[in-house]
């Protein structure tokens, strides 16, 4: 008996777009017009299940009808790009020129393309009154050949838009299509390349690939829900020995590289906080703390207790966070009457910019000579 739905009349159309996109045919009008045909039987059989009567056709009572952007979005979705009479396969499309001509894409999104030969139609982007999240705007941004792509969402997303793997000085541009309102924007994210994601309701989004000032090239492109990472970052405190009477210092190591910032916070770091723990009834003393020298001009303040170190440090000169390393080095000297074995040093809180990041601790400390073997300090 045959059951129809909102759901498998979207399948039943995917499925029959599906099987026609995986053959060529040489006369690509003939390919549009079979493709069609059959969606408009699928159409037609839905409509005569409407209104079969008596229960030969039965229907779900739970069925609702297409939303005017569900529809929207499986037209896009069903309909091939035409590139000189030749097919376009929808995962490497080349960006539209205008809103008008925009790209429709669907997640997960990879393609590339070229800006150069097309026209400065946006930007710059420079109008921060309408943003979601606040990557920052800049009257430098998005002065460039640009071009377009269209991105419809049927619920409340999570995005990411990441343009690594271009070769000129790219930007990102994203507007809402209900206002042509700017509703995201960056330039340099990672080196030259931009990067862009923030939680957007349901809607239609324009997304321009464009460029810092005049710059222009070939692009790469990726769109598709973000994903926390479960680790975003990663803090090691080095293991180091020592001779009763050393001096020793401790470097705590931070790998940011992964850190995606929640929405809106900035991936420059201007302060920090720590607390160290595991040393203080060991026989050392802790005698002060040396900052890399990627952190001149910052300023620093510790307090040392009976039971933690608590450390703070902030800077007006910011360091990006992909470009962590040593931050600094906690230094002791070793009681001269020190016994051998492990004086742990154990990393037990952190903040970046006031915010606490997911992030996992690869403990250290002080392997005091004297037994023949030390411990694993992990």
């Amino acid at each position: 008996m045959l059951e129809l739905n909102k759901q498998t009349s979207m399948e039943n159309i995917m499925m029959i777009n599906g099987i026609f996109n995986r053959f060529r045919i040489t006369n690509n009008w003939s390919f549009i017009a079979c493709k069609m045909l059959c969606i408009c039987f699928i159409i037609s059989t839905f409509a005569f299940a409407q209104r079969a009567s008596g229960g030969r056709v039965p229907l779900d009572p739970n069925w609702i009808p297409l939303s005017h952007e569900e529809k929207m979005l499986l037209i896009e979705q069903s309909t091939p790009t035409i590139n000189n009479g030749n097919i376009m396969s929808n995962s490497a499309r080349q960006g539209g020129d205008t809103f008008a001509d925009a790209i429709a894409i669907t997640l997960p999104y990879n393609g590339s393309g070229s800006t150069m030969g097309y026209a400065n139609d946006y930007g710059p982007f420079d109008d921060n009154t309408y943003l979601v999240c606040d990557w920052g705007t800049s009257g430098g941004w998005g002065l460039a050949n640009d071009v377009v792509y269209k991105l419809t969402l049927l619920e409340p997303m999570h995005i990411e838009v990441n343009l690594d793997g271009s070769d000129y000085d790219t930007a990102l541009g994203v507007y809402d299509s209900s206002n042509t309102a700017l509703v995201l924007a960056n330039d340099d994210y990672n080196g030259l390349q931009s990067y862009l994601e923030c939680d957007l309701p349901p809607g239609t989004y324009y997304i321009v690939v464009d460029g810092y000032s005049t710059s222009e090239g070939d692009y790469e492109i990726m769109v598709d829900e973000y994903i926390q990472p479960e680790e975003v970052a990663f803090i090691e405190l080095s293991e180091e020995e020592a001779e009763p009477g050393d001096n020793v210092s401790v470097a705590v190591n931070v790998d940011a590289a992964g850190y995606m910032v929640t929405s809106g916070l900035s991936l420059v770091l201007n302060a920090a906080e720590f607390e160290f723990a595991g040393f203080q009834n060991h026989h050392v003393d802790f005698t002060g703390i040396s900052l890399d020298a990627s952190f001149d001009g910052w300023s620093m303040d510790y307090n040392n207790t009976d039971s933690v170190l608590y450390v703070a440090m902030a800077g007006a000169n910011g360091v990006h966070m992909t470009d962590f390393g040593t931050m600094f080095t906690l230094d002791f000297q070793v009681n001269e009457d020190a016994p051998g074995g492990d004086v742990p040093v154990y990393g037990v809180h952190v903040l970046l910019n006031a915010n606490v990041p997911i992030w996992q601790v690869e403990h250290g400390g002080i392997w005091v000579l004297g037994d023949p073997t030390p411990p694993d300090l992990h």
